[in-house]
């Protein structure tokens, strides 16, 4: 849902966290990104340019999508559930992914 009314990326989404969301001013701030690599997923800061790091309007029917899911942490993504890295060094790994550096 938020990949078609938002129109972002899967390497956009799956590190989208609620703190990214805005729903009063109905936007999401896209300033991270997920690389892979073979069966590694790696959260990366900012894009590949810095017109990637954006702010994306988002319509009323998804803000009232969002204001009924559940808001804890990283937003689950085709089944696939992140979590917030708790790991005390830049390239750990924390259960899916591997951190930011």
């Amino acid at each position: 849902m938020i990949m078609m009314y938002a129109g972002l990326r899967k390497s956009e989404l799956i590190p989208l966290q609620w703190t990214d969301i805005d729903l009063s001013g109905k936007t999401i701030k896209v300033a991270r990104f997920v690389e892979f690599s073979g069966n590694q997923a790696k959260v990366k800061n900012y894009g590949k340019s810095e017109s990637a790091k954006r702010i994306v309007y988002i319509p009323d029917v998804l803000v009232d999508y969002l204001k009924g899911a559940k808001h804890d942490g990283f937003l689950s993504y085709a089944g696939l559930q992140m979590t917030k890295c708790t790991a005390t060094r830049p390239g750990a790994e924390c259960g899916k992914v591997i951190c930011p550096s």
